[in-house]
């Protein structure tokens, strides 16, 4: 969910009617420091692919009814298909629903990156009953698998990244870890 605190401002200076500023926004979102943080949080932990197939929704919700949008915010998510391999924590269903959030009021997610199709990948995932979808438990949550096990971290936070760089862990840790 991502928070944003708005403070207002006076002024007695007339900026007049054609006045441009530059609004940064930063997202506010847990973040892992290493992958036992990442396999506590985690109602499941899976291999597998993306699909090609997703569709696109507003994730923002009526506080009133989290079952209508909200009209007042559009937080753009893409909901992907995923075809699970195998469940290292949890069990499901062969294929999910996998939530990302792509933009917020226009602005694309920090966190977004777009799924590679062709690559087997490692996800942490925590449950929405309200949705019946999956959505990435901390950043990271993403890694790629590459053709020797090794697990790539998946993520465009550079302080995240560096850090998951740093371990060189393969699938066969994360099994260990999980004592699989």
């Amino acid at each position: 969910m991502l928070s944003v605190l708005i403070i207002g401002c006076d002024t007695t200076e007339d900026l007049g009617d054609n006045v441009t500023e530059d609004v940064e926004m930063d997202e506010d979102y847990p973040v892992a420091s290493s992958i036992d943080d990442l396999t506590e949080e985690a109602d499941i932990i899976v291999i597998g692919q993306f699909l090609s197939d997703y569709e696109t929704w507003n994730m923002a919700r009526d506080p009133k009814d989290i079952q209508k949008e909200d009209e007042n915010n559009d937080v753009e998510g893409k909901l992907y298909s995923f075809e699970v391999f195998d469940y290292l924590k949890g069990n499901g269903k062969d294929s999910i629903e996998v939530n990302m959030m792509h933009t917020f009021n226009g602005v694309v997610s920090e966190r977004y990156f777009e799924p590679n199709v062709d690559r087997d990948v490692l996800l942490f995932l925590y449950y929405n009953n309200d949705f019946d979808h999956y959505y990435g438990v901390m950043e990271p949550f993403q890694f790629e698998i590459d053709d020797s096990d090794h697990i790539d971290v998946l993520t465009r936070v550079s302080n995240v990244k560096e850090l998951f760089e740093k371990e060189s862990l393969s699938i066969k840790d994360v099994k260990t870890l999980l004592n699989k």
